[in-house]
């Protein structure tokens, strides 16, 4: 916590508006993304889809972890989806019938699409056109309508299976606290999450962190005093680096996330179900 607080400083450390911290961060991710993630060059319907699902979070303007979900759903379904055929994986969740010369691209780009349109119906007429373009490119015939049917039932079983995971839950933080206990400054988003259900793990308390040092320990006042010096607004000993840094780490979400699965994905040699899984 004591790191978080110190590198997300920046943000505070100025006068600038709301909108002028955020053309900035927006510029660095831009710049960050441009010099280690350069665009791929090796695209599968698997990347393709990741791109198309993280613009449309961006577009339906999904906060952190509201996108973080879909993008997992999509990724699930497509994932099941192409393993139901190709087979070279344990599913995640769902294994399908699939007939034999069933297209995987096919099943994949029809789980994507339908699990987008499931959790972002307003988008629908944008991603029917994107749907067509992908499958304009995979050969017609019984493998990729039979595909299609695999992709459309697994994406239908992984939004029904996660249509009841806690995600709509109350937010119900409340700012209460006791001396030398944390509460943030501004209205936290997600607070509800911490009763959804997981992905992975059995519960969301399953590795807590260690608890923070006694209010009364030389830990604790010294942490204290180096968060207050570093996150003034005036701070003196803020470098320049540490304020962008807080600038860059104030975006989450698939937009920071992302480029860097693409980028491994590009790989020489790389399958399609190598890139799904």
């Amino acid at each position: 916590m004591k790191r978080f607080l110190i590198m997300s400083s920046g943000e505070r450390g100025n006068d600038t508006t709301r909108a002028e911290r955020f053309d900035r961060l927006r510029t660095c991710i831009l710049l960050f993304g441009t010099i280690f993630f350069p665009c791929v060059s090796a695209a599968d319907v698997v990347t393709e889809w990741n791109e198309k699902a993280g613009a449309c979070v961006l577009e339906a303007k999904l906060y952190t972890v509201a996108g973080t979900r879909v993008m997992a759903i999509v990724h699930t379904a497509m994932f099941d989806a192409i393993n139901s055929i190709e087979g070279h994986y344990t599913p995640y969740k769902f294994k399908v019938s699939a007939p034999a010369g069933s297209s995987p691209e096919a099943a994949g780009v029809a789980a994507a699409h339908a699990s987008l349109v499931g959790l972002i119906p307003k988008q629908k007429a944008a991603l029917d056109a994107a749907y067509a373009a992908s499958l304009a490119r995979v050969p017609d015939g019984p493998g990729k309508t039979s595909g299609i049917a695999v992709g459309e039932e697994v994406a239908t079983k992984v939004l029904a299976w996660r249509a009841a995971d806690g995600v709509d839950a109350a937010n119900t933080y409340r700012p209460v606290t006791t001396p030398g206990t944390y509460i943030t400054t501004t209205l936290p988003i997600g607070t509800q999450w911490a009763s959804m259900t997981p992905w992975m793990v059995e519960h969301a308390s399953q590795f807590h962190p260690a608890p923070p040092p006694a209010l009364s320990s030389a830990e604790w006042t010294a942490d204290y005093n180096e968060v207050k010096e570093i996150e003034g607004k005036k701070s003196a000993r803020r470098t320049s680096e540490q304020t962008e840094i807080g600038y860059f780490w104030a975006m989450g979400g698939p937009q920071a996330i992302d480029p860097i699965p693409r980028q491994l994905a590009a790989a020489p040699g790389r399958s399609l179900s190598q890139n799904a899984r």
